[in-house]
């Protein structure tokens, strides 16, 4: 005859035994985690140009190059006497999209800022600029952006990729007609975007990022998985 000292009232029983069969199908959390994914981030390539063109070249270059450059030794932006102004014209070429490239940088809609800062607020500078339209009205509000975290989290051993030396004996990421770049999840942490160390012309950004501005329907960029083979 059970010891009536260790009875549990029936309800509590099955409480418990429930609890326990739940507890055993839960899966662990290091078994169920998704593997982060890496992307190249660049912008969609179409044959027909912006409609857009910078009007205050003069005024924001002086002098030597006509075209945004980085400061000396950092990523971002100079200072410029005063705002980029672009005019927006279909005469031009095409429907502006939420990015587009200009020299190095980014030209993006201000929703595209809004998201990007919003993912990763320290990795990104921005130059406010100036918009207007064909008829001289005031255009939408954009922004000149710049990936300015560099990172050097490359995965040289398993990655499939080209390492050289420049004139200064530097070393350098050259592309290959196809490549593979596997990236140090301890170099990155909780980070989501960068530009790569011996490369920083290309930008990387995991899987938040782009799902991000895809779920934003952002327009302008292209999302390569830097997992497979790129030709």
């Amino acid at each position: 005859m059970p010891d009536t000292d260790t009875l549990q009232p029936l309800g509590l029983v099955a409480a418990a035994s429930s609890q326990t069969d739940a507890t055993a199908k839960a899966p662990r959390s290091g078994r169920s985690a998704k593997k982060r994914k890496f992307y190249e981030m660049d912008y969609v390539t179409v044959s027909t140009p912006g409609g857009y063109e910078l009007m205050n070249k003069p005024a924001l270059f002086p002098a030597g190059a006509r075209m945004f450059l980085t400061p000396e030794g950092r990523r971002g932006f100079r200072e410029y006497a005063e705002m980029p102004l672009f005019r927006f014209d279909s005469r031009l070429g095409r429907a502006i999209r939420d990015m587009e490239p200009l020299v190095g940088f980014w030209l993006v809609s201000d929703r595209a800022k809004t998201v990007l800062e919003q993912v990763d607020t320290d990795a990104f500078a921005f130059l406010e600029c100036r918009v207007e339209l064909r008829d001289g009205s005031e255009g939408p509000r954009y922004w000149l952006c710049d990936v300015v975290r560099v990172l050097d989290a490359l995965n040289e051993s398993e990655s499939e990729m080209a390492i050289e030396k420049n004139d200064r004996g530097e070393k350098i990421y050259t592309r290959i007609g196809a490549e593979i770049l596997l990236f140090k999840e301890d170099v990155i942490g909780a980070r989501h975007i960068f530009r790569m160390q011996y490369r920083d012309s290309t930008v990387i950004c995991d899987d938040t990022m782009k799902d991000t501005c895809k779920a934003a329907g952002l327009k302008g960029w292209r999302f390569r998985d830097t997992s497979r083979h790129s030709f």
